[in-house]
């Protein structure tokens, strides 16, 4: 009988959406039904990459973040709604089960997005607030979810060779949490272009991508470079040139992405696995506000904040590590469970 997987996203700028894809496509390849749960820019996203599969839209959670002194009002205020999004998934999965069978349910990053009676796994690579300052609450607040799951999935080494910090476990989850390897979208694909000297990508919130695209398509204007492109989700009206392509189609952006020398993006952790994985140098900073992407882009040596220029030297390899680690560990947690 055919097996039947229930995969919800969460939509934060497109790294929950792209980083799914090679977990997906390894449950396509197995033969078992896929349908998808998200919203927004990360629901279009797959429903591009897979406009056969059978898709669901849910209640955004709409995280916003604040710049300081009001980071922690900004977590707090974004908290409440985050809180009655996540019950409301939940209760909107349960009601959805009733009707339907599935026999796994994945969710990446969406805390509500896990059924009792079904082995429901979460993939997330911020096991930890604690690298922030964050207080006690948070941390048992997030323990309190991550204990709902069968599984937490972590896309990272045992090492910690990526997510540093964010990945520490505490000794509550330790038992049910399984390292599985980097995640990315390229890992199975090649490029179909011409080799580009600079592919600069804006993610992350609305707001952020289109002043990430402002700011960097000034700077690769005044910098020697000649051959380079941005590829924005939004469209950018002050900005009227052929290197600014708008739209997040799934084959635009591997297509690009693989023909790049060079890549400048925000520090997103999926950034970096698709960086570390393809082995292109980056230059990346952070998002402004977002206290996650200011200490990866410290840990591994990258801008605190936007360059006043670009010089060959900035530009960093990360290590390649092998990417076919999370096929293993699915495969090992499928046969655990029954599901294999």
């Amino acid at each position: 009988m055919e097996k039947r997987l229930m995969y919800g996203v969460l939509n934060w700028g497109l790294g929950h959406a792209t980083r799914s894809v090679p977990v997906i496509d390894f449950f396509l390849s197995m033969g078992w039904k896929v349908e998808i749960a998200s919203d927004g820019k990360a629901l279009s996203y797959l429903n591009d990459a897979y406009p056969q599969l059978t898709f669901h839209t849910l209640n955004s959670y709409r995280i916003k973040y604040l710049k300081k002194p009001f980071l922690t009002a900004g977590v707090a205020l974004s908290g409440i709604r985050i809180k009655k999004v996540i019950k409301w998934e939940n209760w909107w999965l349960k009601e959805h089960c009733l009707n339907q069978k599935y026999d796994l349910i994945i969710s990446d990053a969406r805390l509500g997005f896990y059924h009792s009676a079904i082995p429901s796994v979460l993939i997330n690579h911020q096991i930890n607030p604690a690298p922030f300052g964050w207080s006690r609450w948070l941390k048992k607040l997030r323990i309190h979810y991550f204990d709902k799951f069968t599984e937490l999935w972590i896309p990272d080494f045992e090492n910690q060779f990526l997510s540093g910090k964010l990945s520490a476990i505490s000794p509550a989850l330790s038992s049910k949490t399984r390292f599985i390897g980097l995640l990315s979208q390229y890992q199975s694909r090649n490029a179909k272009i011409d080799t580009i000297e600079i592919v600069a990508v804006a993610s992350g919130p609305e707001i952020e991508a289109r002043r990430f695209t402002q700011r960097v398509f000034k700077l690769l204007s005044n910098s020697k470079y000649e051959r380079w492109i941005i590829l924005c989700p939004y469209s950018v009206e002050e900005i009227n040139d052929n290197r600014l392509l708008i739209g997040e189609r799934i084959n635009q952006v591997c297509d690009y992405v693989l023909a790049a020398e060079r890549i400048i993006s925000y520090s997103g952790y999926t950034t970096l696995m698709d960086a570390a994985l393809l082995q292109k140098p980056l230059l990346c900073f952070p998002t402004p506000g977002q206290p996650e992407q200011e200490y990866l882009a410290k840990k591994h040596g990258f801008h605190k904040g936007f360059p006043k220029g670009i010089e060959e030297e900035q530009f960093m390899e990360l290590a390649a590590f092998g990417s076919a680690r999370f096929q293993d560990q699915i495969t090992s947690f499928l046969k655990a469970n029954r599901l294999a």
